[in-house]
């Protein structure tokens, strides 16, 4: 039984995103940060029999997820989390966790984005196998891990709509792709001093080019959709879902 307001414990919040969502937070009514979690911190401290907080947003790291999920299954409390990088193992734990509660993972919160992953689905089928696919994804110089979890969306996005996997190669500038003769996707990774997130996927076919894009100005489109995704978890059943589950609930889905 939740209470007037969505309590949240927000596991890494002195991160960029994390920061953004505490503010964020601050200009919501029914919602509000009742625990912050530090790295580290494995919830065994926020009882789950005193009903604590009512769901984890883990905006943290790859590890302090995976930490945390035994709480959380004990507690039957739900988990979102815009973590990226995890290996297969750890998404193999989150998909048996979602099994018991219920679980939103998002590479990117951001509302644009996933309309933008909805067009990418709609271009590839359109274009076919018959295109030159590329995607390229410029982020902060802070940034290490490559390419970004969009990218990856974006990636799998072509591949839904195209109906068939292909091959991905990323690359980070200034490296260059080495030449091949398959239908190989290729992602270029730009690291650069003040972006926040860029990315574009351009369809080449026959002599003309389609180039489809989103670029984030702002950090706070991403705590505003986790936000968004936060109050809608708190209602799901035990599942694992993704942003495209929040915006189809709302009439901005396929």
């Amino acid at each position: 039984m939740l209470s007037t307001k969505i309590s949240i414990a927000l596991a890494g919040p002195n991160g960029r995103l994390g920061s953004q969502i505490r503010r964020a937070v601050q200009a919501e009514g029914d919602i509000e940060i009742g625990s912050l979690v530090m790295r580290g911190d494995p919830l065994r401290n926020h009882s789950p029999s005193h009903d604590s907080f009512d769901v984890l947003l883990d905006v943290s790291s790859c590890d302090g997820v995976i930490e945390r999920l035994p709480v959380l299954l004990s507690a039957g409390k739900p988990l979102v989390t815009g973590v990226t990088g995890f290996s297969e193992q750890q998404l193999d734990q989150i998909r048996q966790a979602a099994n018991m509660i219920p679980v939103l993972l998002s590479g990117n919160f951001s509302i644009g984005v996933n309309q933008l992953l909805i067009q990418v689905r709609h271009a590839a089928r359109a274009f076919g196998l018959s295109a030159s696919i590329t995607i390229e994804e410029t982020h902060h110089l802070d940034k290490k891990d490559y390419p970004s979890g969009t990218a990856l969306m974006l990636a799998a996005a072509v591949q839904d709509g195209l109906g068939c996997e292909l091959p991905i190669k990323s690359v980070l500038y200034p490296q260059i792709p080495e030449n091949t003769d398959t239908k190989a996707m290729i992602i270029t990774c730009i690291r650069k001093a003040g972006v926040v997130g860029e990315h574009s996927v351009t369809f080449t076919h026959n002599n003309e080019k389609v180039i489809l894009g989103h670029t984030a100005i702002s950090r706070t489109i991403f705590a505003e959709g986790a936000i968004k995704a936060t109050r809608w978890i708190v209602n799901q059943k035990p599942g694992l879902y993704t942003m495209s589950d929040v915006l189809a609930s709302k009439g901005l889905g396929e």
